[in-house]
């Protein structure tokens, strides 16, 4: 049965999501004379499990739709500045790698809350809290979503997914399955009182134990880190692993953490989230819809960092959208442009973390082979990542 609307419910573009890319989103299909509503299951603010990192690309990002917008964020109290990565594998002396673009640390919490301010002041956005969309359906040339249980509504000529992991938008209108082998589980926690931090750099461990995965330590403006373990879906299962065990054991077999870890506090429960490798490509696209973030499974198989290209898949996307209403076309074929082009961005980069992702899987000598390489001064004077 298809449900009604009314003319207050129809939107030219709906967002379900409002994480970065449904705000990245918003914020780029501003000022364009489109009718734009956004959908969150939840009220802001609320919290995101993840490691809180804010890389490069997502600044970037942020800087090409507004550079006002860009300095006030920046410019944000709770914005912790990383200018370097300490990486730990195995048993070698530390690899220090300098970073060239501005990257920050920012609680999920706090920096989503800040975008979806940013879109209530300047994208002019209508937007709902404490929705959670659980039908989808088409009427004619255009997208029925809503909630059965109070019987809200809500009818778009174009739908974007940014409803994350476990995309609702994506479960209906397309025929992608979840793969163990492109999905990564982390567990995340708050400490405070660890010693030896070092405000502007993050930390990352790897040992032959816990590999393929790796331990973090990010640091953040409030004198807390945040840090967790990640490792592919696959081998979790495979090996039977307890993340949540894996944290405190990844701490406590590690001489160096155990002493700076000794005096310090969690703050709040160790929780887990999942992470959508980008190491495969599913369908992101349709008529009248394209998904975007993680509901269109964008996360760097190596890094585990999402917020990037999801920021920028929310860009490309909202560029798409106002393409497609000027040509009166939302069509699959014509909504494939925001795919090829996200895919012309990231598509090389997303390969060659999947190589790296495989042979690391695979080979288990390959983290010795890295600690070894990297120890090469040379090597070492050349080591930066660009994001």
């Amino acid at each position: 049965m298809t449900q009604t609307t009314t003319s207050s419910d129809i939107y030219d573009v709906l967002i379900v999501g409002a994480g970065p890319a449904g705000a990245t989103c918003a914020l780029r299909l501003a000022n364009n004379g489109l009718r734009v509503g956004v959908i969150d299951k939840s009220f802001f603010p609320r919290d995101k499990i993840c490691g809180d990192g804010i890389p490069g690309r997502a600044i970037s990002v942020i800087r090409s739709i507004s550079k006002s917008i860009a300095q006030e964020l920046e410019q944000y109290s709770k914005m912790n500045y990383i200018a370097r990565t300490g990486f730990f594998i195995n048993q070698y002396p530390e690899i220090e790698v300098n970073w060239k673009n501005d990257a920050y640390t920012c609680p999920r919490l706090i920096f989503d809350n800040k975008l979806v301010e940013f879109v209530k002041r300047d994208a002019k956005a209508k937007i709902f809290e404490g929705v959670k969309i659980d039908s989808i359906e088409r009427k004619g040339e255009n997208i029925i979503v809503g909630n059965k249980k109070n019987g809200q509504y809500f009818e778009t000529r174009l739908l974007i997914g940014a409803d994350g992991a476990q995309s609702v938008v994506s479960r209906y209108l397309t025929n992608n399955k979840m793969s163990r082998e492109d999905y990564c589980v982390a567990v995340r926690a708050y400490f405070e009182n660890v010693e030896g931090i070092e405000s502007d750099k993050t930390e990352v461990y790897m040992s032959k134990k816990h590999f393929p995965g790796y331990f973090w330590i990010f640091p953040l403006s409030d004198g807390k880190v945040n840090a967790g373990f990640g490792m592919l879906s696959s081998v979790i299962s495979k090996n039977q692993v307890n993340l949540k065990n894996a944290l405190h054991e990844f701490i406590d077999e590690s001489p160096v953490l155990t002493k700076r870890f000794i005096n310090s506090n969690q703050v709040g429960e160790t929780e887990s989230y999942g992470l959508p490798f980008g190491s495969r490509r599913i369908e992101i696209v349709g008529d009248n819809f394209m998904n975007i973030g993680d509901a269109a499974s964008l996360i760097d198989p190596v890094s585990g960092d999402g917020i990037g290209n999801a920021m920028l898949s929310g860009k490309l996307a909202a560029e798409t959208a106002i393409e497609s209403f000027q040509e009166n076309n939302f069509k699959s074929s014509f909504l494939a442009g925001y795919e090829e082009q996200l895919y012309s961005r990231i598509g090389k980069e997303l390969k060659r973390r999947t190589r790296a992702l495989r042979i690391g899987t695979k080979y288990p000598l390959a983290l010795d082979i890295a600690g070894q390489t990297f120890q090469i001064p040379l090597i070492k004077k050349i080591a930066h990542w660009a994001l």
